[in-house]
């Protein structure tokens, strides 16, 4: 079979006709401009179509076996850049980044073995980068500037600008990224969590890098892991729980909780560089990401090696933790023999052996195990002895332990348990919120409605409970949570008329604020009313075979970590005291959807004029959005820019503050 007139297993690369470019070594820096190398196949199945910056090159077909480093091979004469037969140009580039995506996503399937070069040359391409740039700017740690003081906002006026210089930078080899600016935070058990903010110019390298090359590692990473990876999630980790020890014949007794010590921070540069390696022979592109490990940081005026760890705030680094954990996860299922064809496994149980199955989300994971307390325990400690040999990681003693599933164990927020069903009396393993997370959240409630939130109005107070409860209460009611949902709801009924009855100063309110704002077993101030959170629907997540996302050809919008304690709002007004009832207004304006794309999902209203650049509550001066249009609104260079424009001139009578009239007095009647 061939394809644009080559046989299936020939690649080709491109370099100047009558040289030879010798590798570089990792430690010597980017390799020169003519060293160049397009390692990428033809468009179609077997690939990409690769585009040559440089002119007058010769293109090498280079044949199985053969080293295209070295130049091996017949010679072609020059075709301007482009590689195969004779369509024209325009018709045979890459027309969209997805496009490019999937055609990496398809070779990386069908050749398993192979290694690609030519990345460092997508990285220059300006579709790559400005996809890059869109999805850095949607992403809310973007407002936190680094060590040059560049902002978001900076960079999204003046984005042409600094996309050449990025691009200049990339090709003359000149972009060297800056340390990291380390802060720290408090964790939950009172310590200090090490936080790294990148600048932003090394955020939208790292962001260009995983695009290209997430695509390819995302076709080799196992099933069996959900963590910082497209369409999966705590959740789809949580299904496949179910999937994998739910049914009364798969009978798993003990459950070993693993946890990585340190793992961000302790992850081997020169073992992670090995792993890469296996997909990527661009040495232009394993020199760069090389480049962000040893960056270092600055604590202070202090300056500080990286001699191990992952780029700390870096949008590449779950990318990498995951390229270095699927080693664990290879490991894992060939030592436990999964996936393998015939009865291996039954007969293997039947012989009166240990099976295996294994969960992951990031550097947490499961492991269920049908043998006896000692067999688990034994392979715990061949789990430790292996990633301290072979990823120089140490399994945390404090957090990993061997536990029964009748006993339960907690995994992701959620406790897991074994017990009787009612109705059958079958053993089946159960899910709810653990007593971590319950705890929380009442400390949650306790600190929103206490009374240094007395200056709130009673709408802003409904709103902020709203927002927590909302997000809560949609992480946990996919188990079997329906008793804990509505103590959550109960206690935060019963805080919300405490604060009530303080926001009063009656010496007995109680009666007075539930006549004021009682509303069918809940609270009402205005349009705004408290959500009955115990009458969410329980949805158990079900377990489906996730495609590869890359193959589809279509966006894939950046993946994050969902955490149910961090609310959008907390209720303390910034917009001022009339912010509440404008945002209401230019809402009901809207019909409750996005005014740009007509999508009624995460509607949120955006001020076309900043406040903090003097723009104001008006409803001249709001737009409802969903949330991707939202991301988007203030780049100069996309379409919903543009499109705000022309709803503005649409609602615009002449008289900028004529809407300001329509506006409604808060403490009016209700």
């Amino acid at each position: 079979m061939q394809v644009n007139g080559l046989p299936e297993h020939v690649g080709a690369v491109s370099q100047p006709t009558g040289t030879e470019s010798e590798p570089t070594s990792l430690y010597g820096g980017l390799t020169s401009e003519l060293e160049m190398v397009t390692v990428l196949p033809h468009e179609g199945p077997a690939g990409v179509t690769p585009e040559c910056p440089v002119t007058g090159r010769g293109v090498i077909v280079v044949g199985a076996g053969e080293d295209p480093v070295h130049g091996e091979g017949p010679q072609e004469s020059s075709r301007s850049g482009e590689l195969g037969d004779d369509t024209p140009t325009e018709e045979r580039r890459i027309l969209s980044v997805p496009e490019m995506q999937k055609r990496l996503a398809e070779k990386a399937v069908q050749d398993p073995d192979h290694r690609f070069g030519g990345l460092y040359d997508l990285l220059l391409r300006e579709e790559i980068l400005r996809a890059a740039a869109t999805r850095l700017l949607g992403n809310e740690g973007s407002r936190t500037p680094g060590l040059d003081g560049i902002e978001r906002d900076a960079l999204k006026r003046n984005q042409e600008y600094h996309l050449a210089k990025v691009k200049g930078q990339l090709a003359s080899g000149t972009f060297q990224p800056m340390p990291v600016k380390r802060v720290y935070i408090p964790k939950r058990n009172g310590k200090m969590r090490p936080l790294g903010i990148p600048t932003l110019y090394d955020r939208w390298v790292q962001m260009a890098i995983k695009t290209v090359i997430e695509p390819i590692f995302e076709s080799d990473f196992a099933t069996i892991s959900h963590g910082f990876r497209p369409k999966r999630s705590c959740h789809t980790a949580i299904a496949h729980m179910y999937n994998a020890a739910a049914f009364p014949k798969r009978k798993y007794y003990w459950a070993i909780e693993g946890d990585i010590e340190g793992f961000f921070d302790h992850v081997h540069h020169k073992k992670l560089m090995s792993l890469l390696r296996v997909r990527i022979r661009d040495q232009r592109t394993l020199d760069l990401i090389w480049s962000f490990l040893r960056a270092g940081v600055m604590e202070g005026q202090l300056f500080k090696k990286t001699e191990e760890g992952t780029p700390q705030g870096g949008v590449l680094s779950p990318l990498l933790a995951n390229i270095y954990l699927n080693h664990f996860d290879q490991w894992f299922l060939q030592r436990s023999h999964v996936g393998e064809k015939g009865h291996w496994r039954e007969n293997n149980r039947k012989s009166g052996h240990t099976n295996l199955w294994m969960v992951r989300y990031a550097d947490d994971f499961v492991v269920f195990s049908n043998g006896t307390k000692e067999e688990t325990e034994a392979f715990k400690s061949e789990i430790k002895e292996w990633l301290d040999k072979e990823l120089k990681l140490t399994l945390s003693e404090e957090k990993t332990a061997v536990t029964h599933t009748t006993d339960g164990f907690d995994f992701l927020g959620f406790t897991f348990r074994r017990k009787k069903q009612k109705a059958t009396g079958k053993e089946l393993l159960y899910s709810y919120p653990s007593t971590e997370s319950v705890n929380r959240a009442v400390r949650r409630i306790s600190d929103l409605t206490d009374r240094r939130q007395l200056l709130k109005s009673p709408e802003d107070q409904i709103e902020a409970l709203n927002a927590f409860l909302r997000g809560w209460g949609e992480y946990f009611r996919h188990s079997a949570a329906k008793s804990t949902l509505r103590y959550i709801g109960t206690r935060a009924y019963m805080r919300m008329w405490k604060w009530l009855v303080m926001k009063s100063g009656a010496r007995h309110g109680w009666q007075e604020a539930k006549e004021k704002y009682g509303h069918d077993n809940t609270w009402r101030a205005g349009k705004h009313v408290l959500i009955k959170v115990g009458y969410m629907k329980i949805d158990y997540p079900r377990h489906r075979v996730i495609p590869n996302p890359y193959l589809s050809g279509e966006v894939v919008t950046e993946h994050r970590h969902y955490d149910p304690f961090l609310t959008e709002w907390t209720g303390v007004n910034e917009y001022g005291e009339d912010w509440t009832v404008q945002r209401e207004a230019a809402r009901e304006r809207a019909q409750g959807k996005c005014e740009v794309c007509g999508s009624d999902k995460h509607v949120e209203i955006h001020h076309v004029k900043a406040r903090r650049k003097g723009g104001t509550n008006y409803l001249s001066n709001l737009v409802a959005l969903c949330r991707p249009c939202h991301r988007q609104s203030e780049i100069p260079t996309s379409r919903v820019y543009y499109r705000i424009r022309e709803i503005l001139a649409e609602l615009d009578s002449g008289e900028p503050d004529a809407l300001k009239g329509a506006r409604p007095v808060r403490g009016g009647e209700r």
